[in-house]
Formats: structure tokens, C-alpha cells, sequence
């Protein structure tokens, strides 16, 4: 058990913004008061890649000037001449040229929502192509670019997803030139984002809602009182379903006087037990067959 004393709280909704303005107004008192500073800075809430042209010992010098200057802040650094990691970019240097390529961390299990899930069809179907066009922005060499796809389209089909899906979405995204991906987008306020939102718990048994709600618009239009209140069409939004967590766990606890554990003969565990099973099968025997498909 800790108790924090200092700081804000993990998963607080303020907490990023409240980490930005603060670590704002430090960089600048910072850089401000170094004897010698980097050529380019660039931070992204507490990660900072900076370029250093002024020697191995002034860089020292500025690092140490850097955890020296606030008492609760301290920066852990990975310096290097030709590739260093910022972000999920790998920043490497040749002749004098940045080039980036996708970093991944050791860690990481490319568990991306698998087909199967009971998600809209308009997310899972979105996936691939976005997942494809955040390599494009990503890789600025093709070679690079080639490589990441085809990891990508591996990992996509132990997913559950199939290749004629992955393929289309990269070839959709591979239509967009990266000098057009990498461009700032400014977000201007349309009519469609003004729109009423219509939110249902999803069900993969709903019809088509947004097609009903274009037929029957009319007959509120009919109304001037209703024309006013819904001027234009709903948009569709989706909320999440109970899962099995919310079906296991519950916020309350019961109190006994019962001490040990002892085996829980509910029929709904069991049932969602043997459902959680057979799915891990499922997806296990799945991912082994795509392997075996796809083995030289």
C-alpha cells in the first residue's frame, strides 16, 4: 500500500494537461539558464529528443545543469551517434541524413483488437488501413516501409483478419504520398460534426441504424418542432456491451465469516469459464494454422 504525497494521480483525466503546462514552463526556465544548448529540442509531455553538436563533456554538463534544476525531476538519457529511439520512432543518422523507422519495444505483443471481437464491423474493418497509414507516416525510406507492411500483415492475420482485407487497406493507404501524411491537419468544425449523436449499446443483431434513421427523417422534419430540435441527420454511436470482467467482477463485496477459498459452483462462472476456454483454443489453433500457411 503507498500513499502519494506529491504529484498527480495515475489515470486522473487532468493529469496529462497538468504534466504538459509544468513540464512547459520548466523547459523554457531550463534551456533559459544552460550555458550551452542543444541545436533542436523537441518534447512530447516528459519525452525530449534533442540534437547536441557542442561535444560528449558540454552534454554531460547539460544533463547534469537538467536533473539538478527542479528537486523531483530527474531525466534518464540514451545518447548515441547514429540511432536512438523516440517514442514508437527510431531515429537513426546517415551521411548527415535523419532517416525514421518504426521502434517497437521489446515488450510489445502486437495484440491489436482481434477480428473476432464484438466490436462494429466499421472498427475492425478500419484497423489494418490505419495501422498501414501510421507506417507510412512513420518510415521515410520504402525499404523500411516494406518491411514494417509485411511484419504488419503477419501480425494483423494471427489477429484473425483476412488477407485480402490487410491488402486492400494497404494498398489504400499506400495511395497517399507521405509528403501529403506527414502534413499538419487543421481540425475545422463542419455541419457533420455538429450533428446530434444517436448512442446504442452494440449488439452484432442490429440492422443497419443509420439507414433507418435516413428514412424516417422526414417524418420528424415534418414537425417544425422536431425539424428544430433535430435539424440534421443523427450520427450513430456505439457504446460498449457488458463483457465477461463486468459479468465476473462486481464493485461490491459480500462479507463471510467463511475463511480459505472454496471452488464457486455458480452455473454463470462456469459457463463463462468454459466460453473463455474454448475461445483461447480458438484463437491458439488459429494462429498456428496462419504460421503454418505462411512457413517457407
Amino acid at each position: 500500500m503507498w500513499l502519494q504525497i506529491h504529484g498527480a494521480a495515475m489515470g486522473t483525466c487532468m493529469a496529462p494537461s497538468y504534466a504538459n503546462l509544468f513540464m512547459g514552463e520548466l523547459e523554457d526556465k531550463l534551456l533559459a539558464s544552460a550555458a550551452t544548448k542543444p541545436k533542436i529540442w523537441f518534447r512530447y509531455i516528459d519525452d525530449i529528443f534533442l540534437i547536441w553538436t557542442h561535444g560528449r563533456s558540454n552534454l554531460d554538463t547539460f544533463i547534469a545543469h537538467a536533473n539538478n534544476f527542479h528537486p523531483s525531476i530527474k531525466f534518464s538519457s540514451t545518447i548515441s551517434s547514429s540511432h536512438v529511439p523516440f517514442l514508437d520512432v527510431l531515429i537513426s543518422l546517415s551521411d548527415g541524413i535523419l532517416h525514421t523507422d518504426l521502434y517497437s519495444k521489446p515488450t510489445d505483443t502486437f495484440n491489436y483488437l482481434h477480428r473476432s471481437s464484438c466490436h462494429p464491423y466499421h472498427t475492425k474493418k478500419n484497423i489494418p488501413y490505419s495501422l498501414a497509414f501510421r507506417l507510412i507516416r512513420i518510415c521515410s525510406s520504402e525499404e523500411a516501409l516494406t518491411n514494417r507492411l509485411r511484419q504488419l500483415s503477419l501480425h494483423l492475420q494471427t489477429r484473425g483478419y483476412p488477407l485480402r482485407h490487410i491488402k486492400s487497406a494497404i494498398a489504400k493507404a499506400k495511395q497517399i504520398p507521405r509528403h501529403s501524411a506527414i502534413q499538419k491537419r487543421n481540425n475545422v468544425t463542419t455541419n457533420k460534426d455538429e450533428r446530434i449523436p444517436f448512442v446504442l449499446t452494440y449488439n452484432p443483431a442490429l440492422p443497419n441504424v443509420s439507414s433507418i434513421l435516413k428514412t424516417y427523417l422526414p417524418i420528424l422534419h415534418s414537425s417544425d418542432r422536431c425539424k428544430k430540435a433535430i435539424p440534421s441527420l443523427p450520427v450513430t454511436a456505439f457504446r460498449r456491451p457488458k463483457n465477461l470482467r463486468d459479468v465476473l467482477v462486481h464493485s461490491s463485496t459480500h462479507h463471510t465469516n467463511n475463511i480459505g477459498f472454496s471452488p464457486c459452483l455458480s452455473p454463470r462462472y462456469t459457463f463463462a469459464l468454459l466460453t473463455l476456454m474454448l475461445d483461447f483454443i480458438s484463437h491458439w489453433m488459429r494462429s498456428k494454422l496462419v504460421k503454418a500457411e505462411l512457413r517457407p
